[in-house]
């Protein structure tokens, strides 16, 4: 499934490899910025490598179309569920969660901005977790573009205030 893109991930290496050095300085560098825009999960910045996911249009489809067909038959048990009480003690759910999920909304139930987790090989991908407990995703996403356009000196998608950099 990823073997189209192997030519893009071998030039991508031979672009870092050919400065090391400032190809470390930058890693350094996003860590840092991350750490100050508080981008982190349990503590830990939530990239640790320059090289984004490289996949292909046939690979970005068929994910966006299997996620497409999760979504719709989540949404379908989550409204066929959702307000069976053994349902939510079996989720945990405290009252107060409970409670608070039942307020009366236009939306769905379901966060629009939840993720889907996911691992992919040359051959496959798997979908490991869904996060839809909170639309806190967005910011970190937010957060993370910001931190790199100050690594890269780019600018345009940055929403937040700007703040200082590191001396």
């Amino acid at each position: 499934m990823l073997d189209c893109t192997r030519p893009a991930i071998e030039q991508y290496h031979r672009l870092m490899e050919a400065d090391l050095e400032s190809a470390s300085a930058q890693v350094e560098e996003l860590l840092y910025k991350q750490h100050e825009r508080g981008v982190l999960f349990g503590g830990r910045p939530l990239a640790g490598s320059l090289r984004p996911v490289i996949m292909s249009e046939s690979m970005y489809n068929t994910i966006q179309d299997t996620v497409y067909i999760l979504r719709q038959a989540i949404l379908k048990l989550s409204k066929a569920f959702f307000n069976e009480r053994e349902t939510l003690d079996e989720l945990g759910l405290t009252q107060q969660e409970i409670e608070l999920a039942a307020i009366p909304t236009n939306i769905i139930r379901m966060s629009a901005t939840a993720r889907m987790d996911a691992f992919m090989t040359n051959r496959s991908f798997k979908f490991v977790e869904l996060n839809a407990e909170s639309p806190a995703g967005i910011a970190y996403v937010q957060s993370g573009v910001c931190a790199v356009q100050k690594l890269y000196g780019t600018s345009g998608l940055c929403m937040r205030d700007q703040r200082s950099t590191r001396p």
